[in-house]
């Protein structure tokens, strides 16, 4: 039985003993002031001196009692009481705050945060739970019972993804949980629950109550499915912010802001180590000028797909770039910078055949890092782009 209830017996029984001695002196009165016998009178006169003394000690416990129903220190903040109305029982949440403002505060912060609450006592794993009513929005009494770690861990295994299970069943035990807090007087773990097919993302957070050393800890869960998405969001934006920072719309391979960043990248690289391999190809679509006037600019961008499908498939796994208008580069290294002039001699070998089947004609130029030459990669690409003029000159020729 609860304390309080107990309290409550104690007072009621002493007002009746306290009212049935009444009616006992007054009825001893009455029958003796009609004719006064001084032998009875000082029987009499004991009986109420004791009755009298046991009324006062009745009335001592009596009002003891209320004292202590009135100003009685909460065990665990009230196992029998549901807490405040956070927005709307300011009052009680006032009185609340006057016993421990620093619980009030905590107790305010976190009710607004999780949707389920753990006041927990370490030692004896007594435990009351609390949880928010989203209707009303309202923090109810939901159970007192013992155990808690015990039950915690089997009512989340019950629920939790399959995937979860083993990061669970090492996370909840007490010692681990404990441990933590002591040390970074937070305990946190994220899981995942499974129902109705649906796939929830929870988060646990437990902290020692208002001090380091207090032996009861209280511990919030929430459902993290909201933060979880707009996470999921965020990354797919920015994600989409740099595919579209770096690559060419209309090609589809990399544009020239990727092109200048690997430039600088490889400018880094041979700060550290000058003895660096790699090799630059600088291409140049011909007659993109020509067909843009003549036959419109649907024609033209045509025409740089097909350019660019055609440089793909020689140089697939490496590093394309579209580096202006009608201008291509590909940034060639390791296995392939090995291979450079076999890949430059494949591309060649598939342009000359578009020349005779009238496919799409691209010249092509090609320079490998020197380390006795070249103090950057800028000044590989102008070889490289040097190279690809001549051969550019060499076609049109041929063409002729």
């Amino acid at each position: 039985m609860k304390k309080r209830n107990i309290s409550i017996i104690i007072v009621i029984i002493c007002t009746i003993i306290m009212a049935v001695g009444a009616v006992v002196i007054y009825r001893a009165v009455m029958s003796k002031i009609s004719h006064i016998d001084y032998g009875a009178t000082r029987l009499l006169s004991i009986h109420f001196t004791v009755l009298i003394l046991t009324m006062a000690v009745v009335g001592y416990i009596s009002i003891s009692q209320l004292i202590r129903l009135i100003e009685r220190k909460p065990d665990m903040y009230k196992y029998d009481t549901p807490l405040a109305m956070m927005n709307d029982y300011a009052e009680l949440l006032k009185l609340q705050q006057q016993k421990n403002a620093i619980y009030g505060a905590m107790l305010q912060t976190i009710s607004n945060e999780y949707k389920t609450l753990y006041f927990v006592n370490v030692e004896t794993e007594e435990y009351i739970k609390y949880i928010i009513h989203d209707e009303y929005n309202i923090l109810w009494l939901d159970k007192h019972r013992r155990y808690f770690f015990t039950e915690l861990y089997r009512e989340l295994m019950r629920r939790a993804d399959k995937n979860d299970l083993q990061k669970l069943e090492d996370a909840l035990k007490k010692e681990n949980i404990l441990n933590m807090l002591d040390d970074k007087g937070v305990f946190t773990v994220k899981y995942r629950t499974v129902r109705g097919g649906i796939t929830y993302y929870n988060i646990l957070k437990a902290v020692y109550f208002m001090k380091q050393e207090s032996r009861h800890i209280v511990i919030g869960i929430k459902n993290i499915n909201d933060s979880i998405q707009d996470q999921n969001e965020y990354k797919e934006a920015v994600g989409q912010a740099i595919k579209l920072a770096v690559i060419d719309d209309l090609t589809g391979v990399k544009n020239r802001n990727a092109y200048v960043k690997h430039e600088h990248e490889i400018d880094k690289t041979l700060e550290a180590d000058r003895d660096t391999t790699f090799a630059i190809i600088v291409l140049d679509v011909n007659d993109l000028k020509r067909i843009n006037d003549t036959q419109g600019h649907k024609a033209g961008d045509n025409l740089l797909r097909e350019a660019s499908a055609l440089i793909r498939d020689v140089f697939d796994g490496n590093e394309i770039y579209r580096i202006g208008g009608d201008e291509f580069a590909v940034i060639l290294t390791d296995d392939a910078c090995n291979e450079q002039m076999e890949l430059l001699n494949k591309f060649r070998a598939r342009v000359s055949e578009n020349m005779r089947n009238g496919g799409v004609v691209i010249a092509s130029g090609l320079a490998e890092y020197m380390s006795d030459v070249d103090n950057n990669a800028e000044a590989v690409f102008d070889r490289a782009d040097a190279a690809m003029y001549k051969n550019k000159n060499d076609l049109k020729n041929r063409a002729v």
